[in-house]
This record gives structure tokens, C-alpha cells and sequence, in this order.
């Protein structure tokens, strides 16, 4: 499905998948903290 043009830039044409992306990775960022929180509290 990932296609590799000439121009592979940051700014490209697949925004949503850039979203996509970025909010799996703030999830994922925000889980790691609580986890790191919880283990520091014990």
C-alpha cells in the first residue's frame, strides 16, 4: 500500500496517514507515562 515516490518528503500528499501516525504515537507515549507513573508510585 506504501508507495515510494521521488519527492518523499516530510509534507506529503497522505496527511491521514500522518495523523494516523501521530496519534498512535502520542497513545502509545501517554500508556508508557501512566505505566513509568504506577511503577514510580510503588
Amino acid at each position: 500500500m506504501v508507495e515510494s515516490t521521488e519527492e518523499d518528503r516530510p509534507l506529503c500528499p497522505c496527511h491521514g496517514d500522518m495523523m494516523r501516525w501521530l496519534a498512535t504515537l502520542t497513545i502509545a507515549l501517554g500508556i508508557f507515562a501512566l505505566i513509568v507513573a504506577v511503577i514510580e508510585s510503588l
